[in-house]
C-alpha cells in the first residue's frame, strides 16, 4: 500500500518518532487510517484540493465555507448568476463577505480551492501540530492494545469523554470545524 493523497504525515516522521519494527506498508496503512480519522474528527479536509459547495442563503452578509484555509475563490454564483469578485472579499480564511448589502437569492454555488500543501512535499504548509497528531494517532493505531495508550483515555478539560490520546485532542482542538 502507499500513502493516500490526504496523508497528514510521512513514513519518515513515524519511523523517526517510534522505534517500531513495522514494515513501510504497515506504517503507511496506519498513517492513512490516522489521516482519515483526523479528517472525520475535525469534520474537514486538510490537504489542498478543489471544492464546489452549494449553500442556502438567508439574505446574509457572509457565506461560511466548509473547507479552509481558502487559497482562491474561482467562482461565486447565486441562483446561477455569477457574482463579480469585486463585490465580495475573503475574510478569516473561509468567510466570503459582501461589504455593501447582503447576498440575495436562494442558493450560492462556490467553486474554490482550500487546504494546506501535503507534508509529502518539501514545501508543505500543513501546521506541525496536525502532522504531530497524525504521527501520534498512527502510533496509537499500531499499539492500540498497549497499556501506555490505554492510560490516554480520559476526560478533557471541557468534560468530553474521548477514546484517543489526550494530546491528540489538544493538538486538533483549534482545527476542529464547529460551524
Amino acid at each position: 500500500m502507499s500513502l493516500a493523497d490526504n496523508a497528514l504525515c510521512t513514513v519518515g516522521q513515524c519511523k523517526w518518532k517510534s522505534s517500531v519494527s513495522a514494515t513501510t506498508s504497515q506504517v503507511e496503512d496506519k498513517i492513512n487510517a490516522a489521516s482519515d480519522w483526523i479528517e472525520n474528527y475535525a469534520d474537514r479536509k486538510f490537504i489542498s484540493d478543489s471544492y464546489e459547495e452549494k449553500i442556502e442563503l438567508c439574505n446574509s452578509q457572509d457565506i461560511i465555507l466548509k473547507q479552509y484555509p481558502v487559497t482562491s475563490v474561482n467562482t461565486l454564483s447565486i441562483d446561477d448568476e455569477t457574482i463579480d469578485s469585486e463585490d465580495y472579499r475573503l475574510s478569516e480564511s473561509r468567510i466570503l463577505i459582501k461589504d455593501e448589502g447582503v447576498f440575495r437569492g436562494d442558493i450560492a454555488t462556490v467553486d474554490y480551492d482550500a487546504g494546506y500543501i501535503s507534508p509529502t512535499t518539501s514545501s508543505t504548509t500543513l501546521p506541525y501540530d496536525i502532522q504531530e497528531a497524525c504521527v501520534l494517532m498512527s502510533r496509537y493505531f499500531y499499539y492500540q492494545d498497549s497499556a501506555q495508550y490505554q492510560q490516554a483515555f480520559t476526560n478533557t478539560e471541557d468534560g468530553q469523554d474521548i477514546a484517543f490520546p489526550v494530546i491528540v485532542y489538544r493538538l486538533l482542538k483549534p482545527y476542529k470545524r464547529l460551524i
